[in-house]
């Protein structure tokens, strides 16, 4: 028998590999020699092979035992002897390796003798005989690397490369024709590469072998060499490889906008796939219990390696409070499997709160072309005369601006403009109305008799009609005049009268001429027989002087006074009192005193005679 380096090692467990014994033990104690292993498995001549013994003391034992040594000999030669191993209490166990070189192949013999006392003093021994089959060095040694797997992550459906080194050793004598290497899964074949080439000693080939999981989870492989050695013997090598897959699910996020009660709101989705392979088939549901769904359901027919797409669905929320947003997302990955994932958020809704707010303000101007028209008129209405074409806006017309000012959208405004009793004929303002959001109307008040106009404004939210409403004062923001502060002085026979034209309105009135008018002993006197005021702005003034020549007879003065505003020419007739006048003596009676208390004449003691109106 040839061997080299035998010696006893270290306590150490093995896996039971290959055994054939027999155990003594004294009735007290049951010491018995569990199992023998020997790594490696398969032994070659030169190896350095490990031969462990694991020695227990049955649990059945009624008392310890104390082993004192352990001998091991091959095919009859002692080659290792360990003394005072240590005491084995009930149902404990020691290993105790022994390691040995074979220089030449075949079936050799191993015995292990143990021997140990019991608190007795009793002697325990037990046999263990054992045969280690040592094979002759091959002339091809290969081996088989780590794999890499490619990705690092793999998902479901996602193709996965497995890349195998295989090695042929230095002192292999032989090259090695490589016949396939593939990747399997118990006996099924996964992947396999065929007439892949031939591997000379000391060469190493690299096969990516690349396939794909159904399943997530741990996946148990094997890398398989195969291959031909020169002799036309087989060869064969293996390695173990271990994958862990991830679902391969599309990742997705929903965005939903803020929840009104009753109303629709839009719920963006973006679904992307982040695996290496398409997923076929995603269905994209969306809801909850207290949400009615109004567009539920997107179908993406394919979506490719880290593709993304945007869906948008539309829900009801029905009540204000707190909704749990359930979004599903089922798929087919590339293998043909198909699952679901799933996603919830709590969806904060506020109660319906519709409040629509209208207010009107005077045009001042007409814009120029390239201004944009605040509004239209709508054809064939009382206030547009039936024109066809956009309505210009002129000094006097009206913009009515209608704002939504609450928390849900309106839909189908109209105003409905009403002057008294009369009704100015409705017109659209807009189809739609977002909350924070305004649309403007121009109208035209030139036939609007002199009241109040109502501009009511009515609309649609969640299904429901409501109305606003303002009320606007023509007269309030048109210019007017009135004649105040007059005094009345004697010159030369005449009488000459001197004051101011107000205008006490917000608007302008242009055009205003001051004349003093016929009456009774009463003529216009030159050079003061009209005057020409112009424009006077809104509560503002501007100041004249008349001519009159009067007789005895007379007992006032008519002054009229014409104007124009909102594009009407209007004319109002003041009658002036004259009291405390004496007429002198000499130059035909008509010299005149004038008695100082004359001089002011109030606005309330004016008496409007009447007032005409004619188009300019």
């Amino acid at each position: 028998m040839n061997r080299r380096a035998v010696a006893v090692g270290g306590l150490l467990v093995m896996v039971l590999l290959v055994g054939a014994g027999v155990g003594a033990a004294v009735p007290d104690a049951r010491v018995t020699v569990q199992d023998v292993t020997v790594d490696p498995g398969t032994p070659i001549a030169g190896d350095s092979v490990t031969i462990t013994p694991t020695i227990a003391n049955s649990a059945g034992s009624d008392e310890p035992v104390a082993i004192e040594s352990v001998t091991a000999a091959i095919d009859g030669e002692e080659v290792a002897n360990e003394t005072n191993v240590g005491a084995l209490a009930a149902g404990d166990s020691v290993a105790v390796p022994v390691t040995a070189t074979f220089d030449e192949p075949g079936q050799y013999s191993v015995r292990f003798d143990i021997q140990g006392n019991d608190t007795n003093g009793n002697l325990v021994n037990v046999t263990r005989n054992e045969t280690i089959t040592v094979s002759a060095v091959s002339d091809v040694r290969m081996s088989v690397d780590d794999p890499a797997i490619e990705p690092a992550t793999p998902t479901v459906g996602a193709p996965t490369t497995v890349s195998v080194t295989v090695d042929s050793s230095g002192g292999s004598a032989q090259p090695v024709e490589v016949d396939s290497m593939s990747l399997r899964d118990g006996d099924q074949t996964l992947v396999s590469a065929t007439n892949v080439g031939t591997l000379s000693p000391g060469d190493a080939l690299t096969v990516p072998l690349t396939t794909t999981f159904s399943s997530a989870g741990e996946q148990t492989l094997v890398a398989e060499f195969r291959g031909t050695n020169a002799n036309d013997d087989p060869v064969v090598v293996t390695q173990p490889v271990t994958i862990i897959t991830e679902k391969g699910a599309p990742v997705f996020e929903a965005r939903p906008t803020e929840a009104i009660e009753g109303v629709d709101m839009s719920v963006p989705v973006t679904v992307a796939n982040p695996t290496e392979a398409t997923l076929r088939n995603v269905v994209v549901t969306i809801g909850g219990v207290g949400v009615e769904q109004v567009i539920d359901r997107r179908i993406v027919p394919a979506l490719d390696p880290g593709e993304s797409t945007n869906l948008s669905f539309l829900i009801r929320p029905e009540n204000a409070g707190e909704v749990l947003l359930r979004t599903d997302v089922s798929y087919t990955t590339a293998a043909g499997t198909t699952d679901t994932v799933v996603n919830t958020e709590v969806l904060p809704v506020e109660l319906l709160d519709p409040d629509v707010s209208v207010r009107v303000t005077t045009i001042d101007e007409q814009p120029s072309d390239d201004e944009e028209n605040l509004g239209v008129d709508i054809p064939g209405g009382v206030l547009d005369g039936g024109g066809e074409e956009e309505t210009q806006t002129q000094q006097g017309d009206v913009s009515v601006t209608v704002s939504n000012v609450g928390n849900a959208p309106v839909e189908n405004v109209i105003l409905e403009p009403q002057a008294g009793n009369l009704t100015l004929g409705p017109r659209p303002v807009t189809d739609e109305l977002a909350p924070g959001s305004e649309e403007s109307v121009v109208v035209s008040l030139e036939r609007t008799p002199a009241s109040e106009v109502r501009f009511e404004t009515t609309y649609e939210v969640t299904n429901s009609e409501a109305t606003s409403a303002a009320v606007f004062d023509p007269g309030a923001q048109r210019g007017s005049v009135t004649v105040t502060g007059v005094d009345l002085e004697t010159e030369n026979g005449d009488i000459v009268i001197t004051g101011d034209i107000g205008n006490p309105g917000d608007g302008e009135v242009s055009g205003v001429v001051a004349a003093v008018g016929e009456g009774e002993g009463v003529t216009p006197a030159y050079p003061g027989r009209d005057f020409f005021v112009g424009a006077v702005e809104g509560n503002g003034f501007a100041p004249f002087e008349l001519t009159a020549t009067v007789d005895q007879n007379a007992t006032r003065i008519p002054l009229n006074v014409e104007y124009v505003v909102g594009g009407d020419q209007r004319a109002e007739r003041v009658v002036l009192p004259i009291e405390g006048i004496t007429f002198e003596s000499g130059d035909g009676g008509r010299s005149w005193f004038l008695i100082l208390g004359v001089a002011a004449v109030l606005l309330g003691a004016l008496i409007v005679l009447g007032v005409s109106v004619r188009r300019r």
